[in-house]
């Protein structure tokens, strides 16, 4: 019992009661034959006799009225038999640019709705979880101080948690490895500076994959859940509570999904108004210890029965107990350990609406991570790093991966309340006027991202270049000489285009650079060094007789083919194919009665890579047929690649078609979605909408993970190379500022005036003995964890790194 007899009986609780006791009648009613005996005319004598006392202002007993409360929990208990446990919340996002979106519409009017409910809980002595993007709380607290000071000091007052620290709330399956760990790294740091923490992870939203236990180990994040309310589906279990084993073996403690309970509706504020078939699911599961129901409810909605079930809870636990998500690890029992495989997380294809919103974040991402490096290795030339730069980029970015950019992308502010809010709310609140859509603003921003971002490649790759050869340079002057830099850690031969006049003029050629490091050519007429080998393409392509697909062959074996599957039957013709000696492209068009589309096929010589465009005005999808032996199928999320046996899957950046000889990569920038055949291998790319498609196709050997790692960061990441005129004798070099040997993947390589990181992953399942080398690497080599804590010291600049673990290093 949680009566407390210092709360006076007040008519709202009476009245209260009278709505439950309408819940309590529901639940009775559903049993078909033989109903709990219950004498109803009874206690709603009694109940209407308490409140008639009441309203002529004659003392109420606590105890007669306890006793009426203690007499629907016991003819409860008596046919439900499991322990009944909830965990309640409320969830909502997003501000972007300072203009709301959903549950953020007006922001004042939102914080008030989260100060009201948070006044009823402290008075009820609820648990309080609240899933709000933290940037979103950190607006409030700059915008509006005052509230936001009540917020704390409420929050401080009751049984308050942040459940979900993350950022901006997005899908993590959808966005990129650096990304996932920003998310926790701001969301932390933000909630710190306002006087807060959350050591505890639940995404209302489907935003978890096997690598989770590992993040939030690595961010001291102590709790997680792997249930999720809406846009996918994840896996369960028996007990609510288990230990979450992720890919690499880091555990979590876990509240899951109980297989077989229906955990009511989470979707528009009815699951209190459900309670009653709630009691009657679990009236037919006796051998069940405990049923764990949980609701993350938008904040913005008023849920029926909500107050009322809140108000009685405080004097007995009609229904269950109601627990903060600390309290029910805290008291329940954990039942085993669980490792779940990708294949049993699922996102809806809602999530993948808008192709150009998918390219623009994958191209933020590169660009970001790729100005990150060149900033790092301007640290040689003890240049002072731009911190606050990028700190603002990242800002910007968290906000626009936020889930609702993706799932309702065509909502604009005030939408959202016009459709949830009623005529009284909606006079209450101010909705800016935007015509712009989420979409269309997050479109927005990422090209302004990466405006600044190419504008800080110019200038950092024109740093590094003044700093190497000094004063040999006149900027002034027509270029002589290209500078070429390399922003991965594998030596590359690959295409780099570089301007060299004020006509956007560009010199393209196949470009040998040391991993992280440099090279530089002449280009002058008596002197130049960009090598002039014989064209070595290694793929031919050509239409197929039936015009329906195009022919692909690797070294003069056919390999796979490529068809597309518009609405209406098409026939393909080439329109344009040209060569020179460092490029090849093919250009086709599908001719379908009034609609077209078109394919750019690009290869470079000796370069083992497709480049391929589509560009469509309808619904379409691109589908490989494999010609060779294939075996398996494997996709890859954060942190993570796996074998795939489903028919409809998501991939972050590839599929990877494993074969006995030949290995099929399939590397997408904005079309994550596939369906495959698991008999014969043949994969569909599933496009939602029309417009502009990027993808590349390598064939290969090579079968282990970082030889096709190398593959994909190669097809993401570009050369870079800047014109100059170089004075006096035609200077040449090349270096590395960094070796990474062997070269793992690289998530980010990154300085503050903290000092300089990398961070890297093992894609393998043996341990990987790691070496770096370099004028980038100091006297001690460390390791930190997510939030730059020291976790270990090295003697050398070797270590191992176990299967899938993620590290972060301090070199300087």
């Amino acid at each position: 019992m949680l009566y407390n007899k210092q709360k006076e009986i007040s008519l709202e609780d009476i009245k209260a009661l009278k709505s439950i006791f309408e819940l309590f009648l529901i639940f009775i009613n559903k049993f078909p034959i033989k109903k709990p005996k219950f004498n109803f005319v009874r206690f709603k004598r009694k109940l209407d006799d308490i409140e008639h006392r009441f309203l002529q202002n004659k003392e109420i007993t606590d105890k007669e009225f306890v006793n009426l409360l203690d007499k629907l929990k016991s003819t409860i208990q008596k046919v439900v038999i499991p322990e009944l446990v909830y965990i309640i919340g409320w969830h909502g996002g997003i501000i972007i640019n300072d203009i709301g979106f959903c549950e953020f519409d007006d922001p004042s009017y939102s914080l008030d709705r989260i100060l009201k409910s948070m006044r009823l809980a402290l008075d009820n002595q609820m648990p309080y979880n609240l899933e709000v993007a933290v940037s979103c709380l950190k607006w409030l607290n700059e915008r509006e101080p005052r509230n936001f000071e009540e917020f704390l000091n409420l929050f401080k007052q009751g049984k308050c948690e942040i459940i979900n620290p993350s950022y901006s709330q997005p899908y993590s399956l959808i966005i990129g490895q650096e990304s996932n760990l920003k998310h926790f790294e701001y969301g932390l740091k933000n909630l710190k500076k306002v006087g807060l923490d959350s050591n505890m992870y639940y995404c209302s939203e489907n935003s978890i994959h096997p690598q989770i236990p590992q993040i939030l180990k690595g961010f001291n994040i102590k709790y997680a859940s792997l249930r999720t309310r809406l846009a996918g589906v994840n896996p369960t279990a028996i007990s609510p509570h288990i230990n979450w084993v992720g890919l690499d073996n880091t555990s979590v403690d876990a509240i899951v999904d109980q297989s077989g309970i229906f955990n009511g509706e989470y979707w528009h504020g009815t699951f209190f108004q459900e309670l009653p078939s709630l009691l009657f699911q679990a009236v037919a599961r006796p051998f069940m210890k405990k049923i764990v129901y949980s609701n993350l409810e938008d904040f913005i909605n008023n849920m029926p029965y909500q107050e009322e079930i809140w108000r009685l809870s405080k004097f007995s636990n009609v229904f269950g107990k109601f627990l903060s998500f600390s309290e029910f690890f805290e008291l329940t029992e954990k039942d085993g350990d669980f490792k779940y495989i990708r294949d049993e997380f699922h996102l809806n294809d809602y999530v993948f609406q808008l192709s150009k919103l998918f390219l623009y974040n994958k191209n933020s991402e590169i660009f970001i991570s790729t100005c990150e490096i060149l900033n790092a290795i301007l640290s040689c030339f003890s240049k002072e790093s731009k911190d606050t730069l990028f700190e603002n980029l990242w800002e910007k970015l968290l906000p626009i991966q936020a889930h609702d950019c993706y799932v309702v992308p065509y909502i604009r502010s005030g939408d959202y309340s016009q459709t949830q809010l009623n005529i009284e709310e909606l006079r209450n609140i101010k909705l800016t006027k935007n015509p712009n859509s989420i979409s269309e603003l997050s479109n927005q921003i990422h090209k302004d991202i990466q405006e600044i971002c190419n504008n800080q490649m110019n200038v950092a790759i024109s740093e590094i270049a003044t700093e190497i050869l000094k004063d040999q340079i006149d900027m002034d002057k027509k270029p002589n000489t290209i500078f070429v830099f390399n922003p991965t850690p594998y030596s590359r031969r690959d295409i780099v285009s570089v301007p060299i006049d004020q006509k956007n003029n560009h010199r393209k050629f196949i470009a040998e650079v040391p991993g992280y490091g440099y090279k530089i050519y002449s280009i002058s007429e008596d002197n130049n060094q960009i090598p002039k080998s014989k064209s070595h393409f290694l793929y031919d392509i050509k239409i197929s007789s039936e015009l329906k697909k195009i022919e692909v062959k690797y070294k003069n074996k056919l390999i796979y083919e490529l068809s597309f599957l518009p609405i209406i039957s098409y026939e393909l013709e080439l329109i344009n194919n040209y060569k020179t000696d460092v490029e090849e492209k093919y250009i086709f068009r599908g001719n379908a009665n009034n609609q077209s589309f078109t394919v750019e096929i690009v290869q470079f010589s000796g370069n083992n890579r497709l480049e391929i465009i589509l560009d469509i005005n309808s619904k379409n999808h691109v589908i490989l047929t494999p010609k060779v032996n294939l075996q398996k199928s494997l996709i890859n999320y954060p942190f993570g690649i796996e074998e795939t046996r489903r028919r409809q899957i998501q991939t972050l950046d590839f599929m990877w078609l494993n074969g006995i000889n030949e290995q099929i990569i399939y590397i997408q920038k904005n079309s994550q979605r596939f369906e495959i055949n698991q008999d014969n291998f043949e994969l569909k790319n599933i496009l939602f909408d029309k417009g502009r498609y990027e993808f590349a196709i390598v064939i290969t050997d090579k079968k282990d993970a970082l030889s096709i790692l190398e593959f994909v960061n190669s097809y993401y990441v570009r050369l870079l190379g800047i014109g100059i005129n170089q004075q006096r004798a035609i200077y040449h070099d090349e270096k590395s500022f960094l070796s990474v040997k062997p070269p793992l993947p690289i998530v980010s390589l990154w300085r503050r005036k903290s000092g300089l990181y990398l961070r890297t992953f093992n894609p393998t399942n043996e341990d990987i003995e790691i070496k770096f080398d370099g004028i980038l690497v100091g006297n001690q080599l460390k390791e930190v964890d997510f939030l730059s804590n020291e976790i270990a010291s090295f003697n050398t600049n070797k270590t191992k790194i176990g299967p899938w673990k993620i590290k972060t290093f301090k070199l300087q």
